[in-house]
């Protein structure tokens, strides 16, 4: 009988990177070291490309490695929200990278004399 989910197999990366979100969800600091090791640069371009439209060059490098740090501050948070099996362990990290890292800041009210 043919295979009726419409995902395609994990592949072992994938796999792998379901089991660190996991063990992250359970408390497991080692994993979160791990997955740091791993996905620092991904997560760091996607940063990148995010703050290049508001950080000046010389700003850009702290910038870029505080907002990835925050990044993995949320992984470690929200792991126990991570679901192995449904959900792509690296785009799940990569909408983080993107909910974190907000594009634009807000803009400021207008002062208004009274």
């Amino acid at each position: 009988m043919p295979d009726l989910d419409p995902r395609p197999a994990a592949s072992p990366c994938e796999g792998m990177l379901s089991g660190l979100l996991v063990r992250c969800g359970r408390g497991d600091q080692a994993s979160l070291g791990t997955l740091f090791d791993l996905l620092h640069g991904v997560v760091g371009a996607t940063v990148r490309r995010r703050l290049s439209r508001r950080a000046t060059p010389e700003d850009a490098h702290a910038a870029v490695e505080d907002a990835v740090v925050g990044v993995f501050h949320d992984v470690w948070r929200r792991a126990p929200l991570f679901r192995a099996g449904a959900e792509d362990p690296l785009l799940w990290v990569l909408r983080l990278a993107d909910e974190t890292v907000d594009p634009a800041p807000a803009p400021r009210p207008a002062l208004v004399a009274s």
